[in-house]
């Protein structure tokens, strides 16, 4: 008997979902891996702490069983995404054995999952019915993952699910089939009182996990650094900007920035002067004389607010403060 509580199977099952979702892979992959990882943990007696690596060694054989051979799937890559605190020899290792104690029962392609149930109900529900509900498939597909994602629903046979979807699916279509229904379970040897119980359970379910999806805890890939690797992560490595070093010596930039300023001063104090000349200690109290009352007019006022008059006498002070270390 398995050590895997069902809490922690459902856990693996939404970490199935989230590799899925990143990878951009359709949902029989997910069935795929679900049913790969439900039959292992239900034949070997796993021990939970290996229960991530063996979440995504299921998953990573049922991207090689859906993409063939030749499989564009990084395992490194895949190894730092799932976070399953593992290396890429033990997820070939824990691949082998999975075949080997599964053998016959090992997935491959051609495999049947829920969903390949859901399209074979669909099917035969069109040709009895003349509905064709294809294009409502994926809708259909996204409950089931979500159905399959809860181990309390899944005490039934996987073609119970699959119908039990499907028919909610048609109520919320409003479609009105029952004499097709009736033979669709009469061929899938279902009777009729256990369908009607397990379907309440599933509409149920349903109405409250995704009708509102948005009220759902949402979980997300969540990337765990060691100490170690932290302190030999330099800062501003990947945020290179490209910007100009800042200088160390903030009194060059600041000394050649006062002389414009200064020669700006005198412009503007003595238009007659061609060549504009250091500020004496008379040119400062000419230019930067506050007046007594607000009637009488500063030297500075024509063209220049009371925030530049200011600007510019901490400016020239500064200059002059220079020229006295000097």
């Amino acid at each position: 008997m398995t050590k895997v509580s069902p809490v922690r199977r459902n856990q693996s099952a939404y970490n199935l979902k989230c590799l899925t979702a990143f990878y951009g892979l359709p949902h029989q992959v997910f069935c795929l891996a679900l049913s790969t990882l439900d039959r292992f943990i239900t034949k070997v007696k796993v021990q939970p702490r290996y229960l991530s690596c063996i979440t995504t060694t299921c998953f990573y054989h049922a991207v090689k069983c859906y993409q063939g051979i030749q499989s564009t799937t990084s395992l490194e890559k895949l190894i730092r995404v799932s976070q399953c605190d593992c290396r890429t020899g033990d997820i070939l290792r824990m691949e082998t054995i999975i075949q080997d104690k599964l053998r016959a029962a090992a997935p491959d392609a051609d495999s049947v999952t829920h969903l390949t149930l859901l399209q074979i109900i669909i099917d035969v529900f069109r040709t009895l019915s003349g509905v064709d509900l294809s294009n409502h498939l994926d809708k259909m597909a996204s409950k089931l993952v979500m159905c399959l994602c809860h181990a309390e629903l899944l005490d039934v046979s996987f073609v119970m699910v699959a119908l039990a979807v499907f028919s909610s699916h048609l109520q919320t279509l409003g479609i009105i089939e029952p004499v097709a229904f009736s033979v669709v379970l009469n061929i899938c040897q279902i009777a009729d009182r256990d369908f009607i119980s397990y379907q309440e359970e599933i509409v149920k379910f349903l109405a409250v996990n995704y009708a509102a999806p948005s009220s759902l805890p949402k979980l997300q890939l969540k990337w765990t650094i060691s100490n170690r690797t932290m302190a030999k992560l330099r800062p501003g490595y990947y945020g290179d900007t490209g910007l100009p070093v800042i200088p160390e010596l903030p009194y060059e930039g600041m000394e050649r920035s006062i002389t414009d300023s200064v020669e700006s001063l005198d412009d503007i104090g003595d238009e007659d002067d061609d060549v504009p000349g250091t500020p004496t200690a008379e040119d400062f109290n000419h230019h930067f004389s506050y007046p007594n009352s607000p009637s009488e007019p500063s030297p500075l006022s024509n063209g220049l607010s009371h925030g530049h008059i200011l600007t510019y006498a901490d400016v020239v002070s500064g200059r002059l403060s220079l020229y006295a270390h000097e």
